[in-house]
């Protein structure tokens, strides 16, 4: 079977930089740089938790082990921060259905696209100690999209469509119409200042079948 990835949008021109996964503890470093709360120990104790997890186990029940090594968390997070580029663009990928070829437009559209309240949402990956702890960061956070109706469907010639669709079906005759949507977002900010979410621009948007 041919694989196909099909570039749809592209709004501006990147940097030509690796755009960064869409994780928890990369959203985690822009929401801290949102506030001018930081070096708060709140923060840092998140940030060893999540980012240094084998030192937080033993850190954590020893105050007087935690006070003496903070500094030089505080020193490394403030250096991420210092790092954070506006700029940078992020990957979400997630799964879509295509409707059926529209000849017309010549594309597939996207069933139940993106809208104004589609978001998606991403949370530590030792949730745990979030979960009994107190914490400064969201254990979870999330991304709308200020332009979704842009990614509208998956355009192709009618050729490539058709063979597209050979190629998806099976002897019973179903017609497996999931493919990968990958979105290039920029961050533009939280949505307010009590917020756990982020409102992003989409970038590029491609299909990956």
């Amino acid at each position: 079977m041919k694989r196909y990835v099909f570039a749809c949008i592209l709004l501006a021109l990147t940097t030509g930089a690796l755009a960064k996964e869409f994780t928890w503890k990369n959203l985690a470093i822009l929401y801290i740089n949102e506030y001018d709360y930081f070096p708060d120990d709140g923060y840092v104790i998140d940030y060893i938790r999540e980012f240094h997890p084998e030192s937080w186990n033993a850190l954590k029940e020893d105050e007087f082990l935690l006070e003496e090594q903070k500094g030089k968390y505080v020193q490394e997070l403030d250096s991420r921060l210092n790092a954070y580029d506006k700029m940078e663009l992020y990957t979400i990928r997630t799964g879509v259905e295509l409707g059926k070829y529209d000849f017309e437009s010549e594309m597939f559209p996207v069933v139940d696209g993106l809208s104004e309240n589609t978001y998606f949402q991403v949370q530590p990956e030792n949730i745990g100690y979030f979960q009994r702890d107190s914490m400064s960061i969201p254990s979870r956070l999330k991304v709308f999209f200020e332009n979704p109706h842009i990614v509208s469907g998956m355009a192709i010639d009618k050729e490539a469509a058709k063979e597209f669709i050979s190629e998806r079906k099976s002897s019973s005759g179903y017609i497996d119409r999931e493919v990968t949507l990958i979105l290039e977002v920029r961050l533009e900010g939280l949505v307010d200042s009590e917020s756990d979410s982020f409102m992003a621009e989409i970038v590029e948007a491609k299909f990956d079948t």
